[in-house]
């Protein structure tokens, strides 16, 4: 496994699909974990995720849903 360091920048679209992968993979380990370590997550990458939003839409908004349904299936989790 890596660090989970993140790139600063973003080049190109095939960068930012690794990018949006990668943390798809990551947030999926999350399943067994809460709702917080997820926040968490998305709040230590926060940098990245602001270069996918202005440059990259479209793998930022399958990112963003991808967290959304993670989050939904915690939250059901840990009721």
């Amino acid at each position: 496994a890596t660090d989970g360091a993140m790139p600063q920048t973003i080049g190109s679209e095939e960068e930012a699909a690794n990018v949006v992968s990668f943390m798809k993979e990551t947030v999926d380990t999350f399943s067994s974990g809460s709702e917080t370590d997820l926040i968490d997550f998305w709040k230590q990458n926060k940098q990245v995720i602001d270069l996918l939003d202005t440059h990259f839409k479209s793998h930022y908004e399958q990112l963003k849903s991808h967290f959304s349904a993670a989050r939904v299936k915690l939250k059901e989790a840990n009721v």
